[in-house]
């Protein structure tokens, strides 16, 4: 998780000038626009899984799972779905908090998108803007949101290893070749620049 962090930076520092150009550009009603977009897909987020009884809740994030391990690994029988069901079943994982932190971070946006395109506001101040929200996106100013994180981190690990060690050898071998071809895709684009 933080070598992907750090790669994500490298990312981030890489799209900085092209985020400063695009930032100051930004109208009012495409604000609006986006706060509107914000509603919908929050609305939509409780509707179909905050929401929902718990068992769908788990029932969702099952298949869901389910559908990432299966596209590295091949089908995944019975005992190895059971492992992953459990892990599940035992997870702290809660819509509720997850939505929180994305309407916050949201809201974040909003303020910080308003305030660099306000008159008189420099590139200086922009960039400076635009990088304590990266900021505060990658590591929530919520004492208690990033504690529960970061536990949400360990159990995924748990579980995803849980799996990997019910895999097979033919399992592994697929995972190895899918996660090859995901490397040689990233490094062509790479290449592009």
């Amino acid at each position: 998780v933080t070598e992907v962090q750090g790669r994500l930076q490298q990312v981030a520092d890489q799209a900085e000038p092209a985020v400063l150009a695009l930032a100051a550009t930004v109208t009012p009603e495409q604000l609006r626009h986006l706060a509107r977009k914000y509603r919908g897909n929050n609305e939509t987020y409780r509707k179909e899984t905050v929401h929902l009884p718990l068992a769908q809740q788990r029932d969702k994030r099952y298949e869901q799972m389910l559908d990432r391990l299966e596209m590295v690994y091949g089908r995944l029988d019975a005992t190895q779905r059971q492992v992953l069901r459990q892990g599940i079943a035992q997870s702290t994982h809660d819509p509720q908090r997850v939505l929180a932190e994305r309407m916050r971070r949201q809201q974040d946006l909003l303020q910080v998108l308003t305030r660099a395109t306000a008159p008189g506001t420099t590139p200086q101040a922009v960039r400076e803007l635009l990088r304590g929200y990266l900021e505060r996106v990658q590591q929530s100013p919520d004492a208690g949101y990033r504690a529960w994180q970061q536990e949400l981190v360990q159990e995924n690990c748990r579980v995803f290893a849980a799996v990997h060690e019910s895999t097979t050898t033919a399992q592994r071998e697929q995972a190895v070749r899918r996660l090859r071809a995901y490397q040689r895709d990233l490094k062509d684009l790479a290449e592009q620049r």
